[in-house]
C-alpha cells in the first residue's frame, strides 16, 4: 500500500486505482489550508491508516508553509492526541 501526495490530497489507491482512503486538505488562501475530511474504506479501518494520512498530510503542509484550519472530526482528535504536529495549526 503506498500513499500518494498531492498540494491538497494525501490518498491511497486499491489495485484497481480507486482511492480508497484520503485526507482532503484544500487551500483556503495563500497561507492558510482546510483540512476539510479524511476518508477510510471499511476494509481498511483498525490499522492506522488515518493516522498515517494525517502524518504524511502534515508533512505537505509544513513543507508548503501552510497553517490549517481543522473542520474534519477525526483530523481535530488526531492533533489534539499529537501536540507534535500542532505547530501548523491556525
Amino acid at each position: 500500500m503506498k500513499i500518494e501526495k498531492t498540494k491538497e490530497k494525501v490518498y491511497i489507491l486499491n489495485d484497481e486505482q480507486k482511492e480508497i482512503a484520503y485526507v482532503l486538505f484544500p487551500k483556503l488562501d495563500e497561507q492558510t489550508a482546510v483540512i476539510e475530511s479524511t476518508f477510510v474504506d471499511s476494509s481498511l479501518r483498525g490499522m492506522g491508516i488515518a493516522q498515517q494520512l494525517l502524518q504524511a498530510a502534515y508533512e505537505v503542509l509544513k513543507a508548503s508553509n501552510l497553517k490549517v484550519i481543522v473542520h474534519c472530526s477525526y483530523a481535530e482528535k488526531w492533533f489534539l492526541n499529537n501536540p507534535k504536529y500542532q505547530d501548523i495549526l491556525k
